[in-house]
């Protein structure tokens, strides 16, 4: 399986559509392509199975303490969980999209900052900034093969 070029507005447009749980499946669908295009374990996706694994466990517990309990305070736990998720995960994501562009002198001068801020702040913006930069990657590299 090798990396698929993604048309950005449509990525974004599933994540908006299916309320983010699309971005798990961009990010798992991505990583596993980029670790079978380098034949090698670029992006741990055994480890993120587990955490979201985790998430979803804590994610449905929060929601029924919540519901009996009236207490916010195991909502805020599985939500920070899942801060925490998104950032490991684009966070390495990022980190290799910066080390192909140096690799590659691309020009991409991608930032995870930005990302965070666009995913975040601006209606999941990022999902598109993200697809960009890696469907430069993506064509450098068919095009050096």
């Amino acid at each position: 399986m090798h990396p698929v070029i993604r048309k950005p507005s449509t990525q974004w447009l599933y994540t908006i559509l299916t309320g983010g749980l699309y971005l798990f499946y961009w990010v798992w669908r991505i990583s596993c392509e980029l670790n079978n295009a380098e034949e090698k374990v670029v992006l741990n996706i055994s480890l993120w199975k587990k955490l979201l694994f985790v998430i979803l466990v804590l994610t449905i517990s929060s929601l029924a303490y919540l519901k009996y309990a009236n207490d916010i305070k195991p909502f805020l736990v599985m939500f920070t969980s899942y801060i925490i998720f998104i950032f490991y995960v684009f966070c390495k994501i990022g980190s290799y999209i910066k080390s192909k562009d140096k690799e590659h002198s691309l020009g991409i001068s991608y930032s995870n900052f930005t990302f965070i801020f666009l995913l975040f702040v601006i209606a999941n913006t990022g999902v598109i900034y993200m697809q960009t930069a890696l469907n430069k990657i993506i064509a450098r590299e068919q095009n050096a093969s």
